[in-house]
């Protein structure tokens, strides 16, 4: 997988970045939609705040489980070349 077999580490202010990004899309992506099946631009807004708790939440939980899972990948790795 390209994820492991990358040389570059992945940092806390990529993993942040991400997290951003990813909030970015699922805020406008979770608005339209619902923009859709509700017929109103107002309604909508009240579950903004929770899919922000979701993404920070989610955000919380993995970023110390990738930097973790990183570490212990690469000794797996250089384990099975040896």
């Amino acid at each position: 997988m390209y994820w492991f077999d990358c040389k570059e580490k992945p940092t806390i202010v990529n993993l942040i970045v991400a997290t951003v990004v990813v909030l970015a899309i699922k805020l406008v992506g979770y608005y339209l939609f619902e923009v859709l099946l509700t017929s109103s631009f107002v309604v909508p807004l009240a579950s903004i705040p929770g899919n922000i708790m979701q993404i920070v939440t989610g955000a919380i939980i993995a970023i110390p489980i990738i930097l973790v899972s990183r570490v212990g990948m690469a000794k797996v790795k250089r384990s099975m070349e040896a």
